[in-house]
């Protein structure tokens, strides 16, 4: 078998020489490539060089130098292969994973959480008033709203989060190990957060408006799922629910009119995951003493 060659010591190299010229060949000087190649072999395939005649040693210098030709060769693919990907996974314009990205991230996370019973969370950013900033400031505004909004969310994970665009107006959030409660919290401040930063374009200050919807997982059978639930489970900046209208017939008769979010709760958590259950049911019992603040 090959074995990886090894440099020469400068007794092994003498005795190269001397060999040479004890049997009546000239010395042939190496290129700086040929020596690179062969690393000045001290052994080949367990021979010292010295054993070895000229011609097979030149011709495993040649077969060497084709080796290492060949694995830099790969390298470089390998290389350039991660570049590529890497550049795939980042955002056009935004300094932010793009949606390909982010998926892929969430794809780990979500097989690593299965394996380790850990628990992570989801937040989905959308800016409602993007398409009023782009009709009334132009595309380029828009597009420099988005830059603004991703720079402060970046600011305001962890380092072990993932932030990455969903598209158009939306932004997708991992937070890794975490509960439902702290997931909740997040994402009031993250939509907070970007509101209260106001948008400087040209003489004009823009005002964002920011909803967050929220998931709790371990593991679910796609990262999309993961996305369309939260996207399901909309709250405003103060943390309240934001319910499609329910429909008198399915509020149960008989309770009294504080204990309405929690119907409202209750009636469309039968339509989401067993996660978003567990966190909605958080939401409504926090929802009565947020309203009487």
């Amino acid at each position: 078998n090959l074995q990886k060659i090894t440099p020469a010591s400068a007794a092994d190299k003498r005795s190269k020489d001397s060999y040479r010229k004890k049997i009546g060949h000239e010395v042939e000087e190496e290129t700086e490539d040929d020596v690179h190649a062969t690393g000045d072999l001290a052994f080949i395939m367990d021979f010292p060089v010295e054993e070895l005649t000229p011609k097979v040693y030149k011709a495993l210098t040649n077969l060497f130098a084709e080796f290492n030709r060949q694995r830099d060769e790969l390298e470089h693919a390998h290389d350039h292969s991660l570049y590529l990907e890497e550049q795939a996974d980042k955002h056009e314009y935004l300094p932010t994973l793009s949606r390909r990205g982010l998926l892929r991230h969430l794809s780990r996370i979500m097989a690593h959480s299965e394996r380790v019973g850990l628990t992570n969370g989801f937040v989905y950013l959308h800016i409602r008033n993007l398409g009023d900033i782009r009709r009334v400031h132009g595309r380029k505004a828009a597009e420099h709203t988005l830059i603004h909004a991703a720079e402060v969310l970046q600011k305001e994970l962890r380092d072990s989060d993932v932030l990455g665009s969903l598209g158009g107006e939306d932004f997708g959030v991992v937070l890794t190990v975490t509960d439902a409660a702290t997931v909740k919290d997040k994402a009031v401040e993250l939509a907070s957060t970007l509101e209260s930063r106001r948008v400087l374009w040209g003489v004009s200050s823009l005002d964002l408006e920011v909803w967050a919807g929220i998931h709790i997982f371990r593991s679910a059978p796609t990262p999309e799922e993961i996305i369309e639930s939260a996207d399901r489970v909309m709250i405003d900046r103060e943390g309240r629910p934001i319910l499609e209208p329910v429909a008198p017939s399915k509020i149960t008769q008989g309770n009294s009119e504080a204990n309405a979010p929690t119907k409202e709760i209750k009636a469309v958590a039968d339509d989401i995951t067993s996660a978003d259950v567990l966190l909605m049911s958080e939401i409504a019992a926090l929802s009565p003493k947020d309203e009487d603040g």
